[in-house]
C-alpha cells in the first residue's frame, strides 16, 4: 500500500494536465474510470462535497465524497477547459500547445477516451 506522499508523488508526476486531474480525482474519491470520465459538469456538488456517479457498477446511481481540495482543482481544470456539458472532454486532434487542446476541449461534444487511441 502507498503512503498519502507516495501517491502525491505519483499523481505529481503525471505530465499533462487532463490525466492528472482525473487520476487526483478517482484517488480522492473512490471511482472507477469510466465513472469518472463520464462525470458531467451537473454532476458536481461542491458546496454539498459530493459527487453524483451515474450508471457505476452494477448500472447503478451514487453519491460519493468530494473533498473541498480536490473540488478546487476541478474547478481549476475546469475554468481551463469550460466544456459546457463534461468535465473531462475529449481532446481531439490539432496544434499540441495548451491553448489548442483548451480549445478543442470547449467544443467536444463526448467525454474522453478511457484508453488512448
Amino acid at each position: 500500500m502507498l503512503t498519502p506522499d507516495e501517491v502525491a508523488r505519483v499523481i505529481s508526476a503525471v505530465p499533462l494536465l487532463r490525466y492528472r486531474v482525473p487520476l487526483l480525482l478517482i484517488y480522492a474519491s473512490g471511482l472507477r474510470v469510466r465513472e469518472c470520465i463520464h462525470l458531467t459538469v451537473d454532476d458536481i456538488d461542491g458546496p454539498g462535497n459530493r459527487l453524483f456517479v451515474r450508471d457505476g457498477k452494477g448500472g447503478k446511481d451514487r453519491y460519493t465524497i468530494l473533498g473541498t481540495p480536490v473540488y478546487e482543482e476541478l474547478r481549476r481544470y475546469w475554468h481551463w477547459h469550460k466544456n459546457p456539458k463534461w468535465l473531462f472532454p475529449a481532446v481531439g486532434r490539432g496544434r499540441g500547445d495548451s491553448a489548442g487542446a483548451a480549445y478543442r476541449m470547449h467544443r467536444a461534444d463526448e467525454p474522453m477516451l478511457t484508453v488512448p487511441p
